[in-house]
């Protein structure tokens, strides 16, 4: 039997090779590749409804409502979502009901999703117009409970969800073997707390994890177009996202901003700290692919987000087999007290990281791959991280037509590589300008290098030199779409193609989504005025 698994890690390791070799080709001139985000794909917007796809249409307000005489009509609707999901017993894949919900604050038990039901808030309790922004929709735990449990078939939109606390795993939402659509919501201000079995000080435990959504036991919900912010976890991994257990979700088009993990982990000694509560933003484990689906984690902006709790992955982490796309992010500012101050990579795991802007990371390399851990890391811009690129340790990779730049410490750097790892390739690669040295490598020859633009061996790469420095004179917070807008204290010129660029202000990162002469627009929050820098593209010169 112990035969027969190291045969098949040995297949699966040769597999894996073979396969990276063949995606890594030289499509992209070296480090030529741009960023893929979308800026005007993310963040929730207010979708228009189609009432006559369904067989039924109920209505609930707080203002206008009464669960003791209404009876769901538009003319008499009910108050609470709870009595409405109760009354809808009979929704089923021949009678999708559709249920619309007022503005105003909703409180009480947790509200349990039902299969066939969608739920659509945002709604003007007169009109019944819908504008998510104008009439907000709040669901609101109190801090005394989850908010929802998700089902299958079934939609939650235009919602603002918060004050979810639980002992377990899912903060707002928990998605236990299903697999919702979560579209179009602001989570804000949810936790779990610590288990009630927590061992301190005994590490790699698993806490309550998902700060603000939990997908476990083949979970599969898809998740876009919301804003997570300042959502925690006492003792567990994902700030804002938490996957384990074959659980396969769909993470596109989100804000992910400013969560944190391991709030309660902190001993003031670091070795103590029991190193559960990965992934600031996103932790996955356990969530092997199949042959027709896969975890993808997809356009979404993953800013200044924080692990705790001495633990790694600052945006991202995976572990025990996890296979997510990472594709088409901006990943800055995140921090991990430990390693990957952007992503985390162990334990037979496998993403695929392409075509990311990662910058402004703190914590044991930007892209941080240990134990055992592999990727596919492909067109990345990594630039402005504190503590390095792309560190592979007792790990392997490839990492291929990447721009690794303004690191302040190494680019690439391989220590160790136990069988039956192969030694990672490095290819059609710029790694130019970072504060230590190029590529680093232990006493053997752990890397395969090729046609990589390296400081000391290569001219100098002629990067568009686009990027600027300023001053705000003030700025003002946009609450609801969750946005700073700053005035400048002088003009721009050419300021609309500003739009979609990595900024930082002071020390807060984050990106543009609208700009005019005299303002920038960025999603966040910045209190103060501060000087901000929009860092370089990267892109060469053509």
């Amino acid at each position: 039997m112990v035969g027969s698994l190291i045969s098949r890690h040995l297949l699966l390791a040769a597999f894996s090779l073979c396969a990276v070799l063949a995606l890594s080709t030289s499509a992209y001139s070296a480090g030529g590749f741009s960023p893929d985000y979308k800026i005007a794909d993310i963040g929730p917007g207010t979708e228009s409804v189609d009432s006559s796809k369904y067989q039924r249409v109920c209505y609930v307000s707080q203002t206008t409502g009464s669960d003791r005489v209404g009876n769901g009509s538009r003319a008499k609707p009910w108050s609470t979502v709870g009595k409405a999901i109760a009354a809808l017993s009979g929704a089923g894949p021949s009678k999708h009901c559709l249920l619309k919900v007022a503005s105003g604050r909703y409180t009480g038990t947790t509200i349990a999703m039902r299969p066939y039901v969608d739920i659509y808030g945002g709604c003007d309790p007169k009109s019944w117009a819908r504008d998510i922004f104008a009439h907000r929709s709040v669901l609101d735990g109190r801090g005394a409970g989850r908010v929802l449990i998700g089902a299958d078939n079934s939609r939650l939109d235009g919602f603002v969800i918060r004050g979810g606390r639980t002992r377990g795993h899912g903060g707002a939402i928990l998605c236990d073997r299903t697999s919702p659509e979560i579209t179009n919501n602001v989570f804000t201000g949810n936790s779990t707390s610590e288990p009630k079995d927590y061992v301190r000080g005994l590490i790699h435990q698993v806490g309550s994890e998902g700060g603000a959504i939990a997908c476990i036991n083949a979970a599969s919900p898809r998740i876009a177009n919301n804003i997570f912010h300042g959502n925690t976890t006492d003792n567990g991994g994902g700030g804002a996202i938490a996957s384990r257990n074959y659980s396969l979700p769909v993470i596109e088009n989100n804000v992910i901003a400013d969560n944190v993990t391991g709030t309660t982990d902190n001993n003031p000694d670091k070795k103590k700290r029991a190193r559960s509560s990965n992934g600031g933003g996103i932790s996955c484990s356990n969530a092997l692919h199949t042959e027709t689906t896969t975890s993808r984690i997809v356009n979404n902006l993953i800013i200044n987000n924080r692990v705790g709790g001495n633990g790694d992955g600052g945006g991202i982490y995976c572990e025990y087999d996890s296979f997510p796309d990472i594709v088409g992010n901006a990943i800055l500012g995140n921090s991990a007290e430990d390693d990957g101050g952007a992503i985390y990579v162990m334990k037979s795991s496998e993403p695929l990281i392409s075509g990311n802007y990662i910058a402004g990371s703190k914590g044991g390399g930007a892209i941080r791959l240990s134990k055992e851990g592999r990727a596919r890391i492909e067109g990345n811009v990594l630039a402005l991280n504190v503590h390095g690129g792309v560190l592979i340790m007792d790990s392997w990779g490839i990492v291929a037509n990447n721009t690794i730049v303004d690191n302040t410490d190494l680019g690439v750097a391989c220590e160790k590589a136990r069988p039956p790892l192969k030694p990672s390739i490095v290819k059609d690669n710029i790694i130019w300008g970072n504060a230590n040295t190029s590529i680093a490598q232990g006493a053997d020859e752990l890397l395969i290098l090729s046609n990589n633009v390296t400081q000391g061996e290569s001219a100098a790469p002629a990067f568009l030199d686009d990027g600027l420095t300023g001053t705000l004179a003030s700025t003002s917070l946009d609450r609801a779409r969750f946005q700073t807008r700053m005035q400048l204290a002088s003009g721009l010129e050419n300021a609309e193609e500003l739009v979609g660029r990595v900024i930082r202000v002071g020390e807060y990162w984050s990106v543009i989504c609208a700009a005019d002469s005299r303002s920038l627009t960025i999603w966040g929050e910045v209190r103060k005025p501060a000087t901000f820098e929009i860092p370089k593209s990267y892109r060469l010169k053509e």
